[in-house]
C-alpha cells in the first residue's frame, strides 16, 4: 500500500522528468516483441497445427504467454460484482456513481430491493487506500460486506488522468473528501478505512467532532492503518524515517508525460510503486510466474485462471498526486503528527480527544510486515474520550497485511466481528433516541396527540427529561404515585366507555398486543441469526417488570423459533419470583429500587403469559426467574465494568447478575443473550460513583437534554386524568 515502498527511486539513473519518459519508451520498444510473441503463440496454439500438442510447442507457447503478461500494461480492473446472496436468495447489484469529484468517484453498490424488499442494513462507507492499486483491490472486502450492509466505496482516480487545471490534491483534500462524503451520505453512517486511509479518516472524524458536525460517523473501523508507526516499526517504516522528505521528492516524483490527460502533473508514478511492491517479495513473484509457465504447459486451466485473476489486479497500478504522497510520508511516517497531537488540517488542530460519539474499531494482522502490531491500536490511546463500550480491538492470528481485508480469514473471522461491532455501535447510538418512544415517534406530527404518564420522582432526572421534552402535540403527566398507579390509570381509562368515546384514544404500551407483536421479531431475528451461525439455540436473560418484553420473547419461542431457556431477571419487587416459588399469585404495592422501570408489583402481562403457556407449575418448568436486590445490582455494575470494560444500567445489571448465578452446566449448555434495556448515561447518578468514571453522553441523549422540558403533575385518579385529557384535547 502507500507505506510499503522501498528504495527504488534511483535505479532508473535519470532525472525525475525523464523517468516517466524512459518508462513509456521502454514499453514502446517492447511492443514489436509483444506482437511477434502473440503471432508465434497464435500459430502454436492453432487447433489444426499438428505440432500444437507437442511438449516443445506447449513450452514455447507458455513462454510467450508469460512474456506477454510480464510486459503488458494493466488498466483499471472491473469490479465484477453483479450479484450477492442474502438469506439464500440471489440479489442483483447495480454499481452506481453517486458523487463525482476530480480525484474520486463515490460509488454505491445498490442491491435490488425488488428482489429482497427494503432492508434496514447499516450504511457503510469503505474508504479504499489511495496507495497505488485501484479500489477494486477491495473486491473481496466489498463482496463480504454487501450481504448485510448498504455499501459505498471511494473509487480513487488515476492522477495521470486528471488534468492540471483541476488543481492539486493533498492529505488535507483527502480529509475534505471524507467530510464531504459523510455529510452527503447523512446520518447513521459507518466508515471503514482500509490501510493508509486510517490516518486521514481518523483525523477527519476528529475535525467533524471538533466542529460538532450534525453528521458524525457512528463507528470508524481502521484496518492495518499506520496511526503510530513508532510501534513495532517495519522495514518500510524505517525507510520512511531514515530518508529526508527531499530524498522522496527527488527520487520518486515525476511529471506525467504527454499525451496523458494529466500531462505535467507531479505524481508518484504507479510503475515505481509496482517496482517497490515486486522487489519486496521478488522471490515469491518469480516462483509464481515459473509455476504459471508449468501450469500452461500442463494445461492446468484452473491454476492459470487463478494466477491471472490475482496478477490482473496486482499489476494494475495508478499514479498518486505528488502532494498527497509527500504530505502523507511526512505526517504519518516522519513527524508522527497525529499520535503526538500536532497534526493540522489546514488551520485547524486535529484533536482526537474531541471524538466522543463515534465507536473506534481497530483490526490488525499478526504477521503484517507493512503495518506492525500496535500501530493501528494506537488510535485507542489518542481517542481519550471514547467510552470503553465504544472501543474494540482485534488481532487476527496468521494473516499478513492483505489478509486483514481479503481472503478466507477476512470472510470467516474478521468481517463477522466488524459486522457485529457495527450493529452494536448503531444500537448504542439509537438506544437513547427511542427514549419516550411513542412521544418521539409522533412528536410534531399533525393530527396526532400523545399522552405520556410516568411516576413523579421514580425515574432518573434524565429519564424524566426524555419524557417531557416534546412538541405541543405531546402531553407529559407526572403521576403522584407508582408505575402500578400509572398502569392502573391507563387500564381504567381504556375500560371507561364514555371516556374512550369522548377522547378516542388507544394504548401504546405493553397493555396493547400491537406493541408486543413487533417486539417479538427482535427475538425471532436474534435467535435465527445465532442458530444459523452456530447450530445452537440461544438462551435469553430478560430484565422485566411488567413482563411485556419477556412475553414477546416467549411468543417467539411458542411460534417455533430456535430459542432455548428464557430466564426473567427482576428487581426487589418479588411478585413474579414469589409466584414461581409458592404457586400463589399475590400482587402487591411496588417498592422503589435502583432499576426504576421495573418497579412493578402487579405485572399486567402475567394474565397473557398464563394463557399462552400455562399455570404456575407449567411456567416454572418453562421459565426461570431470579429477583435481584439493589446491593446485588450495585455489585453487578462494578463487576461488569471491571471484567468487561463497559458500564451497565441498573436494569441490565439484573441480567448480568442472573447470568453469573446460572448453574455451570446450564451456562455451558447454551449460548446466552442478555437483553440490555437502557443506556447507563440515563442513570449517571447511580452508575458513575460505582465505576469511578464518567459515562459519556451519546449524541442522541445529548440532543434530547438540550431541549426544554415541560410537564403537568396530576393525582393518581381517573378524574384527574380525565381533566388533564379534556384540557389537552380541547386546546
Amino acid at each position: 500500500m502507500l507505506h510499503c515502498k522501498t528504495n527504488i527511486g534511483g535505479i532508473f539513473g535519470v532525472s525525475d522528468t525523464m523517468k516517466y519518459h524512459a518508462y513509456e519508451l521502454a514499453h514502446a520498444m517492447v511492443s514489436p516483441w509483444r506482437i511477434a510473441s502473440q503471432g508465434l503463440r497464435y500459430h502454436l496454439d492453432f487447433p489444426f497445427n499438428p505440432f500444437s500438442a507437442t511438449p516443445l510447442a506447449r513450452s514455447i507457447s507458455a513462454a510467450c504467454t508469460v512474456f506477454e503478461r510480464l510486459t503488458d500494461r494493466y488498466g483499471k480492473p472491473e469490479w465484477r460484482i453483479d450479484e450477492t446472496r442474502i438469506d439464500g436468495q440471489i440479489v442483483p447489484v447495480n454499481i452506481r456513481s453517486v458523487r463525482l469529484k476530480p480525484f474520486c468517484n463515490l460509488i454505491h453498490f445498490e442491491r435490488d430491493t425488488s428482489a429482497i424488499g427494503r432492508r434496514d442494513d447499516p450504511k457503510v462507507l469503505i474508504v479504499a487506500p489511495m496507495s497505488g492499486h485501484y479500489a477494486t483491490l477491495l473486491r473481496g472486502t466489498v463482496e463480504a460486506m454487501i450481504r448485510e450492509h448498504d455499501v459505498y466505496v471511494t473509487d480513487w482516480i488515476d492522477a495521470r488522468e486528471v488534468p492540471t487545471f483541476e488543481g492539486t490534491f493533498d492529505l488535507d483534500d483527502f480529509m475534505d473528501y471524507i467530510i464531504e462524503f459523510t455529510e452527503f451520505l447523512g446520518p447513521d453512517l459507518h466508515i471503514m478505512a482500509v490501510c493508509q486511509p486510517a490516518v486521514p479518516c481518523l483525523a477527519a472524524t476528529a475535525i467533524m467532532a471538533s466542529r460538532d458536525a450534525p453528521y458524525q460517523p457512528v463507528s470508524l473501523t481502521m484496518m492495518g492503518g499506520p496511526i503510530d508507526t513508532r510501534r513495532n516499526p517495519t522495514v518500510v517504516n524505517r525507510l520512511a524515517e531514515e530518508k529526508p522528505l527531499s530524498w522522496f521528492e527527488q527520487n520518486v516524483i515525476s511529471h506525467v508525460p504527454f499525451p496523458n490527460p494529466g500531462f505535467m502533473r507531479r505524481v508518484y508514478p504507479g510503475f515505481i510503486q509496482l517496482t517497490g511492491f515486486m522487489t519486496m517479495n521478488l522471490e515469491r513473484h518469480r516462483e509464481a510466474h515459473w509455476k504459471l509457465f508449468e501450469h500452461l504447459v500442463e494445461g492446468d486451466d484452473d491454476s492459470v485462471a487463478q494466477h491471472e485473476r490475482f496478477y490482473d489486479e496486482y499489476l494494475a497500478v495508478m499514479d498518486l498526486p505528488a502532494e498527497f504522497y509527500l504530505q502523507t510520508v511526512e505526517t504519518a511516517f516522519q513527524t508522527h503528527a497525529l499520535p503526538d497531537g500536532n497534526m493540522m488540517h489546514r488551520d485547524e488542530l486535529v484533536d482526537c480527544s474531541q471524538i466522543r460519539n463515534t465507536s473506534i474499531i481497530t483490526i490488525e494482522g499478526e504477521n503484517d510486515d507493512i503495518c506492525g502490531i500496535g500501530q493501528t491500536e494506537a488510535a485507542h490511546v489518542i481517542c481519550t474520550n471514547v467510552a470503553p463500550e465504544d472501543r474494540f480491538h482485534y488481532v487476527q492470528p496468521g494473516v499478513g497485511h492483505y489478509g486483514v481485508f481479503n481472503g478466507k480469514r477476512w470472510r470467516t473471522e474478521i468481517q463477522p466481528r466488524i459486522r457485529d461491532q457495527i450493529r452494536a455501535a448503531e444500537k448504542r447510538r439509537h438506544a437513547l433516541k427511542s427514549g419516550g418512544a411513542v412521544a418521539a415517534a409522533f412528536d410534531g406530527r399533525a393530527g396526532m396527540r400523545v399522552v405520556v404518564l410516568f411516576p413523579d420522582g421514580r425515574v432518573s432526572d434524565r429519564q424524566a427529561h426524555q419524557l417531557c421534552c416534546w412538541s405541543d402535540n405531546v402531553l407529559s403527566l407526572r403521576v403522584q404515585g407508582s408505575f402500578d398507579d400509572c398502569q392502573a390509570l391507563v387500564k381504567a381509562a381504556m375500560a371507561d366507555d364514555e371516556l374512550t368515546a369522548r377522547h378516542r384514544f388507544s394504548s401504546a404500551n405493553s397493555i396493547n398486543i400491537g406493541r408486543l407483536l413487533p417486539q417479538s421479531t427482535y427475538y425471532a431475528y436474534a435467535s435465527l441469526v445465532h442458530f444459523r451461525r452456530t447450530g445452537r439455540r440461544p438462551g435469553f436473560i430478560i430484565p422485566t417488570g411488567n413482563l411485556g418484553n419477556a412475553f414477546a420473547c416467549i411468543m417467539a419461542r411458542e411460534m417455533g423459533l430456535p430459542i432455548g431457556p428464557v430466564i426473567l431477571a427482576t428487581n426487589a419487587n418479588r411478585t413474579i419470583a414469589d409466584y414461581f416459588e409458592t404457586l400463589e399469585w399475590l400482587p402487591r404495592a411496588s417498592l422503589q429500587t435502583l432499576a426504576s422501570a421495573m418497579d412493578v408489583g402487579n405485572p399486567s402481562n402475567m394474565e397473557r403469559l398464563r394463557s399462552l403457556v400455562g399455570d404456575a407449575e407449567v411456567l416454572r418448568e418453562r421459565l426461570g426467574v431470579l429477583a435481584v436486590s439493589d446491593d446485588l445490582i450495585r455489585a453487578a455494575i462494578r463487576r461488569d465494568f471491571d471484567e468487561f470494560g463497559f458500564a451497565t444500567c441498573p436494569h441490565t445489571a439484573t441480567a448480568t447478575h442472573t447470568w453469573r448465578q446460572l448453574d455451570d452446566d446450564l451456562r455451558a449448555e447454551h449460548d446466552w443473550i442478555l437483553v440490555a434495556t437502557a443506556h447507563p448515561a440515563k442513570f449517571e447518578t447511580i452508575v458513575e460513583p460505582l465505576i469511578g468514571t464518567t459515562v459519556p453522553l451519546p449524541q442522541g441523549l445529548s440532543d434530547i437534554l438540550s431541549r426544554p422540558s415541560r410537564s403537568i403533575a396530576i393525582d393518581a385518579t381517573l378524574s384527574a386524568l380525565d381533566t388533564a385529557l379534556s384540557d389537552f384535547f380541547s386546546a
